[in-house]
């Protein structure tokens, strides 16, 4: 058998036909049929077969086989893996491969949850392939299957990737793991980017962060491959994009600028006849973008570079971080010294006074001891006089000296008292935590503004199964614990807790669908408004054991 060794890249015209149409080929194609023809037409040897085989999954073992391909199956290749393709009846393979008629277009649709993505990628697709609904909750959890539309009057074929909303400030998405994914399922890459915006929400911070994110995540050649659309275009009224744009804030404008102006708007919403009208502006857009890239695809390298310079940049910020540690605790240093030296003088004054009080006392004996000498030598004749003398000097003396010690003491306390109170504060600086400022604000039903509680009420007890917790302020209440749970039929709601609730308890555990717990260790029941006539769920009651009951009060349900 004659072995395979020629070896290089495959000729440019086959090399640019298979990389436009590489996602087609990942899904098309039976990799083991395949791997046996290419070898038996010399275009594999027995070590291309064992890297393919290597693989797990179709789309992996396919990806090796292009890259094999590609990269080192010889310059007159492209021609014999036609011929395999026509020998295994991949007729629909060969018809898109011979034919000039379309152009691939691979697109990521990128932005924050709630922006519209998944109406977008369905509006360019013409079919609802992707789920979508209003939700401040990413309903696209993961990166999904690419999606197909040709487009014959600009002769493109157009293939769409949804992802969720991992550029989020927000969002638990593990970025780089979808990053990675993404970047996978365009292979060889991407494009176009597709940032999403919609006219309805007002440009926030979060948005300037999410951008941010993008550039960090992606790179400077991103911008090159990017467009913005923004969605909700009914929102323009009478007004064009351009007149709401001057509007718009200067990062958005600097935004636009980075990407040199390639935007658009679109009604999700709107008629078949208006919405295909603004999905083909869009798409002669995204065409006139693949152009002016010479139609060239963002890289797996480009990501690369991205995230080396976003790496160093986040190193850079950890050491400036250790920097500032290292200050800090040469001034805590400082402090303790200082405070070391003053609690040393404040000992030695203390020990000074304790010599003087016993100098003072020995005095005061040798005194006693003269006046009773005295007192013996004139009591026959001034007994009476030198009696009332003595008296009245010693009572002086004694007053005088009182004093001056009082004072001395007295100074000598409110400098300790002094010293003490600069190393106590010290200490509650270093140890002080926020803590959690209580007030009487009412928490009422949302129905019928019924009391069933107060801001001072509030606990912060953590939840076994929460998805997501969080502090925030509410009710007039600061550094409150905000849970996020979910329930067996999957409905997700956010929970307070609270020392008591003036509510009525159902034991026999009737109340809405939606709102049923389910057993982690606590007895619980539903409880609902005691309003008149209002039949609100305001949460559950849960007891442990017999122990002292606390209360669950659902977000969506209370007001203040």
């Amino acid at each position: 058998m004659v072995k395979y060794t020629q070896k290089g890249k495959m000729a440019p015209k086959g090399y640019s036909k298979i990389q436009s149409n590489y996602t087609f080929l990942l899904g098309d194609l039976e990799p083991t049929s395949i791997c046996f023809a290419l070898f038996q037409e010399h275009l594999f040897d027995q070590n291309d077969i064992e890297k393919v085989t290597s693989k797990a999954g179709t789309k992996e073992q396919n990806n090796q086989i292009l890259t094999i391909l590609l990269e080192r199956s010889g310059h007159n290749s492209y021609e014999k893996f036609i011929d395999v393709l026509k020998n295994l009846n991949y007729d629909h393979a060969v018809e898109i491969l011979e034919s000039d008629e379309f152009e691939e277009i691979r697109l990521v649709i990128v932005g924050k949850t709630g922006s519209g993505k998944s109406s977008l990628g369905n509006s360019l697709l013409n079919k609802n392939e992707f789920a979508c609904k209003r939700s401040s909750l990413s309903v696209t959890k993961e990166c999904s299957d690419v999606s197909e539309r040709k487009l014959y009057k600009l002769k493109k074929s157009l293939k769409v990737l949804d992802t969720p909303g991992f550029f989020d400030t927000r969002s638990d998405v593990n970025v780089a793991t979808e990053i990675a994914r993404c970047i996978l399922k365009t292979a060889p890459g991407p494009h176009i980017f597709i940032y999403v915006m919609s006219i309805n929400s007002r440009f926030s911070k979060e948005e300037e962060d999410s951008i941010d994110l993008f550039k960090n995540t992606f790179g400077k050649h991103a911008l090159d491959h990017l467009v913005v659309v923004f969605t909700g275009a009914d929102q323009l009224e009478d007004q064009t994009l351009d007149q709401w744009l001057k509007e718009a804030p200067v990062k958005l404008h600097a935004f636009l600028d980075e990407c040199k102006h390639r935007y658009a708007a679109i009604n999700n919403k709107a008629g078949e006849e208006e919405l295909k009208h603004q999905v083909m502006k869009i798409a002669e857009l995204l065409a006139k973008t693949h152009k002016n890239n010479e139609d060239k695809h963002y890289t797996n390298r480009m990501y690369k570079e991205a995230e080396a310079i976003f790496r160093e940049k986040k190193e850079e910020a950890k050491r400036e971080g250790e920097k500032k540690e290292r200050k800090l605790k040469e001034q805590c240093n400082k402090l303790f010294d200082k405070l070391n030296v003053q609690t040393d003088e404040l000992t030695k004054k203390e020990k000074s006074l304790v010599e003087l009080q016993v100098a003072f006392k020995a005095k005061d004996a040798d005194i006693t001891r003269l006046k009773q000498e005295r007192e013996a030598k004139i009591r026959e004749s001034k007994r009476l006089e030198s009696k009332a003398r003595d008296e009245e000097i010693a009572r002086l003396k004694q007053e005088q000296e009182s004093k001056r010690l009082s004072k001395v003491i007295d100074e000598l306390q409110e400098t300790q008292k002094k010293q003490w109170k600069q190393i106590i504060d010290y200490e509650a600086m270093l140890n002080s935590t926020p803590s959690m400022e209580r007030n009487t604000e009412s928490i009422k039903c949302n129905q019928c503004l019924h009391t069933v509680a107060h801001g001072s009420d509030l606990l912060n007890i953590p939840g076994v199964g929460a998805l997501e917790k969080s502090t925030v302020t509410v009710f007039g209440a600061e550094g409150v614990l905000k849970q996020k749970f979910i329930n067996e039929t999957d409905d997700i709601f956010d929970v307070y807790t609270t020392s008591k609730a003036d509510i009525k308890v159902t034991s026999n555990r009737i109340g809405h669908p939606k709102y049923v717990w389910y057993d982690i260790g606590y007895d619980w029941s539903y409880m609902h408004c005691k309003g008149k006539e209002c039949k609100n769920q305001i949460g559950w009651k849960y007891q442990k054991n017999g122990d002292t009951p606390f209360y669950g009060l659902i977000d969506a349900n209370v007001t203040d």
